[in-house]
């Protein structure tokens, strides 16, 4: 059991034949890691204010059970 694991994991001619490219893993550049941050910030900040509009200063927000989902 712990061969046939070793081979799927370190042997497998697809592992062994695997090159990294920028053009195929789109998703480990540094232009996808600064978008995904700004884009996060910018949804976070406009949600902040959004729902400082909503909802007057002294009353809190009932999340109600989003917090048991989560």
């Amino acid at each position: 059991m712990i061969a046939g694991v070793t081979y799927y994991l370190s042997q497998h001619p697809s592992i062994v034949a695997f090159r990294w490219s920028h053009t195929q893993s789109w998703g480990s550049t540094w232009s996808f890691l600064v978008t995904s941050i700004a884009f996060y910030l910018i949804v976070s900040v406009m949600t902040h204010l959004f729902l400082c509009l909503l909802v007057r200063r002294g009353k809190p927000v009932s999340l109600g059970p989003i917090p048991a989902l989560h």
